[in-house]
């Protein structure tokens, strides 16, 4: 298994939701940012998607994914108004319009954790697979009939099920992404070197350990001055630098989210005490991570 491969089978997602629309012309609806990544496949008909200053034309069997949880619009056409999305009725068809019939399959999961976030943090905002590469993507249509038969046949289960299957899609999309535009990002062409590669899956699978300059080269068989010439040409940064970068962003996941304490944190990323996390998360972020939770 190569680095790509270690990192891509670490990604983990959390709080996964699924839902169909079907609307009539003229719609349009805005969804707020938010942590997710979400995908949405335009199933039938078509609209017009408006995210970070792209204004995207979709039409059927077109599937965008949105790594970032941007805030967005979809609309049938760039001149539609678009309500909040609260106001539209769920999985249900909207009867204020008359015209052409568009369906939207969408859905998407939180990225949590040290490859996870990594990887979403080299995401562009938006990922575009229009319908003839589609046709070519073997994963694609299975699981979005599994999702549909899910949705129309609910059982029991029928909820983690669907939330299962749009974890796969959103993984797939990536892959899909970092196979067709690894020169885009410095750090999956990173992770393609054997050795660079190696020393990044390190990092980004174990935080918590002792890392320093001389174990990682040790770990991957460089010599020390050989490794961070060379990491620091492929991945832009100093390992050192790299490594506290990716701590930190873990850290401020981690005291948003959950209920955890600084001392088990510190131990989390590899601090030999709470004093010393702290120390290194104030003089990245600024402030304090009590203060930064709070925030």
């Amino acid at each position: 298994m190569d680095a790509l491969d270690q990192v891509l089978q670490d990604i983990r997602l959390t709080d996964s939701f699924y839902v169909r629309r079907e609307l009539r012309a003229p719609w349009g609806m805005a969804i707020p940012e938010h942590e997710r990544a979400s995908f949405h496949l335009q199933s039938a008909g078509h609209s017009c998607l408006k995210v970070e200053g792209h204004c995207l034309e979709l039409g059927a069997g077109d599937f965008v994914v949105l790594p970032h949880g941007h805030a967005h619009t979809f609309a049938d056409s760039p001149n539609t108004h678009a309500r909040p999305i609260t106001e539209l009725p769920l999985d249900t068809p909207d009867g204020e319009g008359t015209g052409e019939r568009s369906v939207l399959v969408c859905g998407g999961a939180r990225m949590v954790g040290p490859a996870s976030l990594a990887i979403q943090a080299q995401l562009p905002p938006f990922i575009l697979l229009r319908r003839a590469e589609c046709e070519s993507l073997y994963w694609l249509q299975p699981t979005l009939a599994a999702l549909d038969l899910e949705a129309q046949h609910r059982r029991i289960g029928s909820d983690t099920v669907m939330a299962r299957l749009a974890d796969v899609l959103l993984i797939h999309a990536i892959r899909a992404w970092i196979d067709t535009s690894p020169e885009r990002s410095p750090w999956f062409h990173a992770l393609k070197d054997p050795q660079i590669g190696r020393s990044l899956a390190l990092m980004h699978t174990t935080p918590e350990k002792p890392w320093d300059l001389q174990s990682l080269a040790k770990g991957i068989g460089m010599g020390r001055a050989t490794f961070a010439e060379r990491f620091a040409h492929l991945v832009g940064l100093p390992p050192m630098t790299y490594l506290t970068r990716l701590r930190m962003r873990l850290a401020a996941s981690a005291l948003k989210e959950e209920p955890v304490t600084l001392g088990q944190m510190a131990e989390r990323l590899g601090y030999g005490s709470e004093a010393a996390f702290s120390r290194a998360y104030k003089k990245h972020f600024g402030m304090a991570p009590g203060t930064h939770r709070r925030v």
